[in-house]
């Protein structure tokens, strides 16, 4: 859907707004559908799709990234590929097994980032959904993503039964977790 370009966007050099709505197989930070908008300007097309939950702080950085890849460009490209990670959304256990299985064998994905600490959900259902994903991708690196869902006491308690870290850099074995509130910032390494 054509949108109309505010006047402060056009004034930054965007000419052309196209927003977007795509509906999700499985629901990923409790939407169902995900929604933004392109930017359309002289260095070609960029983003506009923060989460629902972001504050007007963090969506402005969106933005103002969106901004500048559409009337700024992308500086030139210094490798050919760059691997992602497949992200797992807080699903039960076989679903999220099916999906990083397809992810593995459909795109080639040798990160799998699963969702943790999902709302009303038990430690329980994250270890065992980690699990799952493990033992059907057993040849993979593991990440998990509590954002900010875990008291320091919980992520204490549930990291070391997540199964064996993966190795880092240096080669040694590690777990990172970072807790933050607006107040504080943790790091859990193991």
């Amino acid at each position: 859907m054509e949108l109309t370009v505010a006047r402060e966007l056009a004034a930054l050099g965007i000419t052309r707004a196209r927003g977007y709505a795509l509906p999700l197989r499985h629901e990923f930070r409790r939407t169902r559908v995900r929604e933004g908008v392109l930017l359309e300007g002289p260095a070609g097309w960029g983003e506009f799709a923060p989460f629902p939950e972001y504050d007007d702080a963090v969506a402005a950085r969106w933005l103002s990234a969106g901004v500048e890849a559409a009337t700024v460009g992308w500086p030139a490209p210094r490798r050919s590929a760059v691997a992602v990670n497949a992200i797992i959304p807080g699903l039960p256990p076989t679903v999220a097994a099916e999906l990083a299985r397809a992810a593995y064998e459909e795109s080639g994905s040798t990160t799998m980032k699963v969702k943790v600490a999902v709302p009303g959900e038990s430690p329980e259902s994250d270890v065992e959904r980690v699990a799952a994903v493990r033992a059907a991708v057993p040849d993979v690196r593991i990440r998990v993503a509590a954002n900010g869902g875990w008291t320091l006491a919980q992520a204490r308690a549930v990291i070391p039964r997540l199964g064996e870290p993966e190795l880092g850099p240096d080669g040694a074995k590690q777990i990172t977790v970072r807790y933050l509130t607006p107040h504080s910032k943790w790091s859990i390494h193991s």
